[in-house]
């Protein structure tokens, strides 16, 4: 919204929040009103370096052994077999398990198109929620913002919308680089 002339007030109860959320608040606002007194922030960090210190790549790959892993290859069809078999005997209602399909073959191809092989994916699951980590062995992009807008235009042209429809069909998605090349991870909260 930066071209337009406008602003907008963020309410923060500072007697009720924790201070994590109040520390992040501060990172995020260009202005503070304190005491009835608006400020510049020093405390503000650039959007691109905040998501970039959000992306730690020692969060994206749980320690535990993944309960699948899927290679990935060119039959995409084969991949969305596996992922709905394996999806379907954890009891996934059907909305969720296409969503995930969805979500994990545009960031599976991604892989397969820009990364290198060979490309995988690993799931993790608990009774609250499903982890799948799609990794290809490329050195991957530097773009914090990738995914956050929807691609250009109104048509769906070839690519540009992948990886923010993975982001609208999970309750998370991470990127950045591994021991084992760029890694996306995907989370549903179950």
């Amino acid at each position: 919204m930066s071209p337009f002339p406008l602003w907008s007030l963020c309410g923060y109860d500072t007697s009720v929040l924790d201070d994590a959320v109040l520390t992040t608040a501060d990172m995020t606002h260009p202005l503070l009103r304190r005491d009835g007194v608006q400020a510049p922030n020093p405390a503000q960090v650039d959007p691109a370096d905040l998501l970039r210190l959000a992306d730690t790549a020692d969060a994206l790959v749980s320690d535990a052994e993944p309960v699948l892993t899927i290679p990935v290859g060119h039959d995409l069809r084969e991949l969305h077999r596996q992922v709905r078999a394996f999806l379907g005997r954890l009891g996934l209602g059907r909305d969720l398990v296409e969503d995930l399909v969805t979500a994990l073959h545009e960031v599976a191809i991604n892989g397969v198109r820009h990364g290198e092989p060979p490309v995988t994916i690993r799931f993790w699951s608990s009774p609250r929620r499903l982890e799948c980590a799609v990794t290809d062995r490329g050195a991957g992009f530097d773009d914090p913002f990738a995914g956050y807008v929807r691609g250009g235009g109104d048509e769906l042209p070839e690519g540009r919308f992948g990886l923010w429809l993975a982001r609208q069909l999970c309750d998370e998605v991470v990127m950045g680089r591994t021991p084992e090349g760029f890694t996306t991870r995907l989370a549903v909260d179950l």
